[in-house]
């Protein structure tokens, strides 16, 4: 089960996604813009994003921007869904991890979201094992735990 944020302009896109994807055993929550968008996930924190790529008043292309500037999104996956051929490369650069077509296809669009949920768990994973390298290699200073370098014992 995965924590998905739905961002589209049109309601009832959001309530088809927000069923699918409840139906498959994720949490869902919505926005309307990007703005929104950035709220939800400074109090929420989804594991991955559905966001239209074309939305009036904070669309996709500004919703990336704040994004990419903000740190609460980092390792935060992105999926876009797109009516048209868009920009692979600037989407890719813009931090991107997938691009589903809409009309969407259920299937595919579920399959999407287990990928970058299992994709960014690995992610999370790898900077844990870091983590307890440094946690390991702490405990086995001079010292040891409850002490540190400025206040040995």
């Amino acid at each position: 089960m995965a924590r998905v944020l739905v961002v589209d302009d049109e309601r009832s896109i959001r309530e088809i996604l927000s069923d699918q994807l409840a139906s498959d055993g994720h949490l869902v929550d919505t926005a309307a813009d990007g703005s929104e968008a950035l709220e939800v996930i400074h109090g929420w924190r989804p594991d991955v994003v559905l966001l239209d790529m074309l939305m009036p008043e904070v669309g996709a292309w500004d919703f990336l921007a704040r994004y990419n500037r903000d740190s609460m999104c980092r390792g935060l996956p992105v999926a876009i869904l797109s009516t048209t051929a868009t920009a692979g490369g600037a989407l890719e650069e813009a931090g991107v991890a997938a691009v589903i077509s809409n009309p969407f296809d259920v299937h595919n669009l579920l399959e999407t979201v287990h990928d970058l949920v299992s994709s960014n768990t690995e992610k999370r994973w790898t900077g844990t094992e870091h983590v307890k390298a440094l946690f390991s290699e702490w405990r086995q200073s001079p010292g040891g735990p409850g002490c540190s370098p400025a206040h040995p014992r």
